[in-house]
């Protein structure tokens, strides 16, 4: 290391606009390990899911002043970095206030890369089999690096389901109802020939969910009508510079709503391998902070429950959601004929103090062309 160094605060991020409580779960490093950059930090416990923390900068970890199990806030400074050149204090003060909802320098096939298998030494599977951890719901402190008995008896220490489940269970309350009283709810419906979708995915290796091409058919259109890529912030309405999406993931204490960041960047088999890995990692609780928070949209897929159609809540995080039926054979006019087609039924729920019954149309209408084309 140089002679010379800069010091970075390293920051709980802001990881959601109603986040009620923090709780720092492990550092995956101690005072004195090397840091590279977007190497996990630490993981943290909110009211929504477990998130990971990944680096900002490459560095050495010189301090830890919030271990494992402190409460703390977003924005609290809970450790700092030893950084092996001298950095500009504007450059330093801006990393250490950079929010961490945004992704920084991923490209389009960064958010495709999947989780690969979990490993731990014999110590740990034995330590695990003992206490009753799941190997596969925790992940180590680095890629490929195998997981230790110390991480196996961590995991066990966390907080049990139930406890978890309740508080999770709280905040959706909250959450939802403080929704549905202050942001003012229009529905618009359609129904969509999926007939093209089915075969594209009948082509396909491997094949996407119905989910992956409405989540990247969303993306196109809002790419195609930017101004329906906005929300409301701040009393004011504001536009978004990439199309973010959330996907909505059922959990066994709840849902979370993981966000695709720049979806626009992807093409239809990446958008597939982006979302079944987010998808997974939300399961297992191994999101990264800013993949949750802000988004254009959210999609919400309840068909393969057998639901015909639903009205989805809008959240203050974006300013509509598309809730997704199941797909099924209907009779269908067509000319002076009836043909059976599958069908599906979606419901964008808006938020009207951004857009109005038009923009809603609009949108709807660019989403069945394409659906209804896709392959084509």
């Amino acid at each position: 290391m140089s002679d010379e160094v800069s010091i970075v605060e390293i920051v709980v991020p802001q990881v959601g606009e109603a986040v009620s409580e923090v709780r720092i779960v492990e550092w995956f490093k101690s005072v004195g390990d090397p840091v590279e950059k977007g190497e996990p930090l630490f993981e943290l416990d909110t009211d929504k899911a477990i998130l990971q923390v990944e680096a900002f900068v490459s560095g050495r970890l010189i301090e830890v002043r919030a271990g494992a199990g402190s409460e703390v806030v977003p924005k609290q400074i809970v450790g700092l970095l030893a950084v092996d050149a001298p950095l500009p204090m504007a450059t330093a003060q801006a990393l250490a206030a950079a929010p961490h909802n945004e992704p920084a320098e991923v490209g389009p096939l960064d958010a495709a890369r999947t989780v690969g298998a979990r490993r731990a030494t014999p110590r740990a599977r034995r330590r695990a089999e003992e206490l009753g951890v799941d190997i596969e719901s925790i992940g180590a402190s680095a890629p490929g690096r195998q997981l230790n008995a110390r991480e196996i008896e961590q995991a066990a220490a966390r907080p049990d389901l139930p406890d978890r489940a309740q508080r999770r269970r709280e905040a959706i309350a909250q959450r939802t109802t403080a929704n549905k009283q202050t942001i003012p709810h229009f529905y618009s419906y359609v129904d969509i020939d999926m007939s093209s979708a089915i075969k594209f995915r009948s082509a396909t290796d491997p094949r996407p969910t119905f989910t992956d091409l409405i989540v990247y058919s969303c993306a196109r259109v809002l790419v195609d009508e930017p101004r329906l890529n906005v929300q409301y912030s701040g009393q004011r309405v504001t536009a978004r510079h990439s199309v973010d999406i959330g996907i909505v993931v059922a959990l066994d204490e709840g849902m979370i709503v993981p966000v695709l960041r720049s979806a626009e960047r992807l093409t239809p088999e990446q958008t597939s391998a982006a979302v079944q890995d987010l998808v997974q990692r939300s399961r297992n609780g191994r999101l990264r902070d800013y993949e949750v928070g802000s988004r254009a949209m959210s999609v919400s897929n309840l068909g393969m429950y057998g639901v015909d159609g639903f009205s989805a809540i809008v959240d203050q995080s974006e300013s509509m959601i598309l809730a997704v039926g199941r797909v099924a054979d209907a009779a269908v006019p067509i000319g002076l004929n009836v043909e059976v087609r599958p069908r599906c039924t979606l419901t964008l729920s808006a938020d009207h103090r951004v857009l109005d019954g038009v923009d809603a149309a609009r949108f709807l209408a660019a989403l069945r062309r394409r659906l209804e084309e896709v392959g084509g």
